[in-house]
């Protein structure tokens, strides 16, 4: 199992106990401080003489003298490396998918909420607060803001925002061919921006100060039209999932 001869075993006491990964280590000199506590089967990783890990069971039973002391263990060990591989990929999985269940129930609390907030009011002031509230709230972005067209649609302006300092919402006026807002709101279409310090179509007069690492921006329709543009933004690196490219529009278009 191990790739040492009976031999090499026999020829150092200590030979078992130096094949026994040493993060295990503890496993054993708790079985040798009190042995009479020892549950079978010990689980436990032994460092092959090819260097490789494995993964032993070792069931045993105790040997005890007349006087009912326990001087040796008795005991056989098999490699479950497979076995143990095949629990941890499995135990991963679930994982996963526990992680995947958890994120399609904050998406749906997400659009459940800005159903509740939408639907409760017809002013649009409120309506678009609840849009920044949703993203700060529920996904967790940092600051979020709401940009419409001024009437000649020539400026974005502000409709709503948190997150952001006072003094920074006041320069937050793009006009037509400035910044990663304005190209969404002429084209109509998304953007997501995961390094933002680096990218050239980015305001750096607004995301410089308030220290902005990644941002999505997308499109708010009315018809064929572009109302406005929804924007979250993450103080720290952010990789965006499909589901946040698919679930940003789908409040956008709840708006």
């Amino acid at each position: 199992v191990a790739g040492y001869t009976p031999a090499d075993c026999y020829a150092d006491p200590d030979a078992l106990l130096r094949l026994v990964h040493s993060d295990d280590r503890w496993l054993v000199a708790r079985l040798r401080a009190a042995p009479e506590q020892a549950r079978s089967p010990l689980m436990l990783r032994w460092v092959r003489r090819d260097g490789r890990v494995i993964w032993v069971e070792n069931r045993f039973v105790p040997v005890r003298d007349e006087g009912g002391a326990i001087i040796a263990l008795e005991g056989i060990v098999r490699d479950v490396t497979d076995r143990v591989q095949a629990y941890q990929t499995l135990e991963r999985r679930v994982d996963e998918r526990t992680h995947e269940l958890g994120r399609r129930m904050r998406e749906l609390e997400a659009l459940y909420r800005a159903d509740e907030e939408f639907y409760g009011s017809l002013e649009l002031d409120r309506v678009l607060q609840a849009l920044v509230d949703v993203a700060v709230d529920v996904l967790e972005a940092d600051k979020a803001t709401v940009m419409v067209w001024e009437e000649k649609r020539e400026r974005l302006v502000v409709g709503a925002a948190r997150g952001f300092r006072p003094e920074t919402v006041s320069q937050m006026v793009h006009a037509r061919g400035e910044g990663v807002t304005s190209i969404v709101a002429t084209t109509g279409q998304p953007i997501k921006v995961e390094d933002a310090p680096s990218d050239p179509r980015v305001a750096h007069r607004i995301t410089g100060p308030e220290a902005i690492q990644s941002l999505m921006h997308v499109p708010i329709k009315i018809g064929d039209e572009v109302f406005g543009v929804y924007g979250v933004n993450y103080c720290r690196r952010h990789l965006f999932t499909a589901n946040e490219e698919r679930l940003l529009p789908a409040l956008a278009q709840r708006a």
